[in-house]
């Protein structure tokens, strides 16, 4: 700022120099007419020279705040005298935390301290989690029976349930045969009615009437033979021929057929004297015989 200062009012004094001049010319003989062109032109060439002079001023200026270019490094100094201790810094702030050390051997036992005082009681803790299961203690004590308790309120009915399906058919089967007809009496074994029947259990009934026809008791007798073998078997004495000459043989048992065979009620007498006038033979087939 002050070198443009400067600058101006060298040009302001350079301008007044020459006006003085050219009005003082002719004083001192010069022409007056040359004086005056001659002062014209040497203001015109005053004030582009003072022009060029205040640009050329100011770029030097502009010029001088600018840093030239970096010189090379010089060449390194005596070591100068240790300066006085200065203050202390600020203290940094803190670095990371380093890598966590290996443990130190443990250390020889303290002595014991002294009891220290009663702390305040501290806050409740949290329930613990559930302990094992214990052992099955020992049966406690029958306890009293205790007080009927109020009869309750009849439910309502159920519904009908739906009708099952029908089962299959039970294993009872009756098979019968039976003769009204007169056979008479034989001293050997001879049969009176027959049945053929399937496998299975059976429960048999049979009765045959003996009728005696000579002046002399004799002894009648029926067996009941299921596959081949004697079941069950009855015999009677028939008195002589008169109002109580007729007896009837019941006969009931039982057997199983382990393949199809016949049911038969074989009868005979001491004597051919009478007859057999009914016979009957009945068998019931079932779930099994206990």
């Amino acid at each position: 700022m002050r070198a443009r200062r400067r600058t101006t009012f060298t040009i302001a004094i350079t301008v007044a120099a020459l006006l003085c001049a050219s009005m003082l010319a002719p004083a001192f003989g010069a022409p007056q007419s040359v004086s005056a062109a001659t002062a014209a032109s040497k203001l015109a060439r005053a004030l582009k020279l003072s022009k060029r002079a205040d640009k050329n001023a100011k770029r030097a200026l502009a010029n001088s705040r600018k840093p030239g270019p970096a010189g090379a490094d010089g060449a390194a100094g005596a070591k100068g005298e240790a300066g006085a201790k200065g203050d202390t810094g600020a203290a940094g702030s803190a670095g990371p935390a380093g890598a966590t050390g290996a443990p130190g051997p443990a250390g020889a036992n303290g002595d014991t301290g002294s009891a220290g005082a009663k702390g305040d009681r501290g806050d409740k803790g949290d329930a613990g989690s559930p302990g094992a299961k214990g052992d099955k203690g020992a049966p406690g004590e029958q306890g009293k029976p205790g007080a009927d308790g109020a009869a309750g309120k009849d439910g309502s009915d159920g519904k009908d349930g739906a009708d099952g399906a029908t089962g299959p058919a039970g294993p009872s089967n009756g098979y019968v045969s039976t003769s009204t007809a007169s056979v008479a009496w034989t001293i050997s074994s001879t049969t009176q009615r027959t049945i053929a029947l399937p496998a299975g259990h059976y429960i048999l009934n049979a009765h045959a009437v003996a009728d005696n026809s000579i002046a002399a008791t004799h002894t009648a007798s029926c067996a009941i033979f299921l596959g081949g073998e004697n079941v069950s078997n009855a015999s009677a004495r028939i008195p002589a021929d008169g109002l109580a000459d007729r007896q009837t043989l019941a006969i009931t048992g039982g057997g199983t057929l382990a393949a199809a065979g016949n049911a038969e009620l074989r009868c005979q007498a001491t004597n051919s004297g009478g007859d057999w006038i009914r016979t009957s033979l009945t068998a019931i087939k079932v779930g099994a015989l206990n």
